[in-house]
C-alpha cells in the first residue's frame, strides 16, 4: 500500500481502478467463473496501480546492473520516439515501473471449437469483443480453460510480452521487459503505443495487425534516425516469404474445411484432422530455408502440437499482405498520416473492413465497398 503522502497522487487511478471493481460486481448474473475472471483483472491493475514507483526509482533498484538500466533507458526513448511520429500529445504509458517478481507478465488463450476456425469471441461493457482472453494468473486461467473439454474445443496458450489498456490506465513497464532484446522492446513499446492511438473496437484481429505491421516500420525509423546499424530485411524479401508461408496454411485450412463439413463422423475428423496438421509442420519443417525471414514458420515447425486455435493465434500476430504498406506508401511514410487515413476505415463493418487485410488493396477501394453499410 502507498504511503499517505502519495494517496492524493493515486486518486484518478484508484476511481478507475474502483470502476472496474463496479464491472465485475455488476456481473454477478453470469457464468459463475466470469466474476472471478474480472475480479482477478481488476486485482491485477489494483495492484499495478498501489505498486508502480517512478522509473527514476527502477534505476535505484537495479543500480549495477548495466544490462537492465540501459533498457530503461532504451524504454523511455522508444516512448518519447513513438509519441512524435504517432502523434500522441496526451500519453502517459510507460512513466512508472512494476516489479512483477516472476518472469511471465501474463498469457492470452484463444479458443475455437473443434471442427471451426472461427474463435469464440468475448464480449465486454464499453470496450466490446475480443476473439482472445489475457490471464495473469495461471491458475485462473487453467480454470477457465477447464470449462471447453478438449475433445470439443481447441485452445491456444501463449505468453503475453505486453497490453495495452488504451490510455484508460497509465500503463507501466514491467519487470519483465527488460527481458527482451533491443529490437524486440523497440517493437514491442511501439506496438502498444498503436493501439493507445487507434483501435478498432471489437475487431482484434484487424487492431492486431495494424500494430504488428506498424511496429516494424517504426522500429526501423527509431534506429535510423540513432544511427544504429541492424540488418533489416526488405519489404520484398518478406512479402514473397510470407507468400509461400500463408500459402501453405491456406492449403491446410481449405482441406480441413473439407473435412469439417463432410458426413464423416467425429472420430474420423478428429484422426484426418491430427494428420493434415502433422504433413502441414512436415511442409513447413522441409521449407524453413525458404522461409528464413518468417519467425511463425520456425516457431509452428517447433511446436508441440498445431490445432485451429494455433492457426488463429499466428494469423493475429503474423504480418502477411495487405493494404497497410500501399496506405503507408502513399503517405510518404509518414506516421500520422497513415493513422489517420486508417481511422476511415471505421466507416466500414468488420466484414468489409477484412478485405484490406488480406491483400495489397488501396484504401479508397474498401471504402467504396463500405458506401452500403
Amino acid at each position: 500500500m502507498p504511503h499517505c503522502s502519495e494517496i492524493m497522487k493515486l486518486n484518478k487511478n484508484k476511481i478507475l481502478a474502483a470502476c472496474v471493481l463496479a464491472i465485475c460486481t455488476s456481473l454477478v448474473l453470469i457464468p459463475l467463473r466470469w466474476p472471478k475472471y474480472l475480479y482477478h483483472l481488476a486485482e491485477h491493475q489494483l495492484t499495478i496501480t498501489f505498486n508502480r514507483i517512478p522509473v527514476t526509482k527502477a534505476f535505484k533498484i537495479y543500480e549495477g546492473d548495466e544490462k537492465k538500466t540501459s533498457k530503461l533507458e532504451s524504454i523511455e526513448k522508444y516512448r518519447k520516439y513513438g509519441k512524435k511520429i504517432y502523434g500522441l500529445t496526451s500519453s502517459e504509458s510507460y512513466n512508472n515501473f512494476v516489479n512483477l517478481n516472476r518472469k511471465e507478465l501474463g498469457w492470452n488463450i484463444t479458443i475455437t471449437p473443434e471442427f471451426s476456425f472461427e474463435p469464440i469471441s468475448f464480449g465486454f461493457p464499453v470496450i466490446g469483443e475480443f476473439d482472445y482472453l489475457g490471464f495473469f494468473s495461471r491458475e485462473i486461467m487453467n480454470q477457465f480453460i477447464a470449462a471447453y473439454p478438449q475433445d470439443e474445443y481447441d485452445i491456444e496458450v501463449s505468453e503475453i510480452g505486453a497490453y495495452s489498456t488504451l490510455g484508460f490506465f497509465k500503463d507501466p513497464i514491467f519487470s519483465t521487459y527488460l527481458e527482451f532484446s533491443d529490437f524486440y522492446l523497440a517493437r514491442l513499446i511501439f506496438h502498444e503505443m498503436a493501439h493507445e492511438k487507434l483501435f478498432f473496437e471489437g475487431d482484434t484481429l484487424f487492431s492486431e495487425a495494424l500494430a504488428t505491421f506498424i511496429e516494424m516500420h517504426a522500429a526501423k525509423s527509431y534506429f535510423s534516425s540513432e544511427n544504429i546499424s541492424m540488418n533489416f530485411n526488405t519489404h520484398k524479401d518478406v512479402t514473397s516469404q510470407y507468400i509461400i508461408f500463408w500459402q501453405m496454411i491456406q492449403d491446410t485450412r481449405r482441406e480441413l474445411q473439407l473435412i469439417f463439413e463432410s458426413s464423416l463422423d467425429a472420430a474420423e475428423k478428429r484422426d484426418l484432422k491430427k494428420k493434415k496438421y502433422k504433413q502441414l509442420q512436415e511442409n513447413i519443417k522441409n521449407n524453413l530455408s525458404k522461409l528464413k525471414f518468417i519467425a511463425a514458420a520456425h516457431s509452428l515447425a517447433k511446436a508441440d502440437e498445431i490445432n485451429n486455435a494455433t492457426l488463429y493465434q499466428y494469423r493475429r500476430y503474423t504480418r502477411h499482405a495487405s493494404g497497410f504498406n500501399m496506405t503507408f506508401e502513399q503517405c510518404n511514410k509518414d506516421f500520422e498520416c497513415w493513422f489517420n487515413e486508417l481511422e476511415k476505415l471505421k466507416a466500414c463493418s468488420k466484414e468489409k473492413r477484412s478485405v484490406y487485410l488480406v491483400k495489397e488493396i488501396a484504401l479508397q477501394q474498401v471504402l467504396q465497398g463500405c458506401s452500403s453499410n
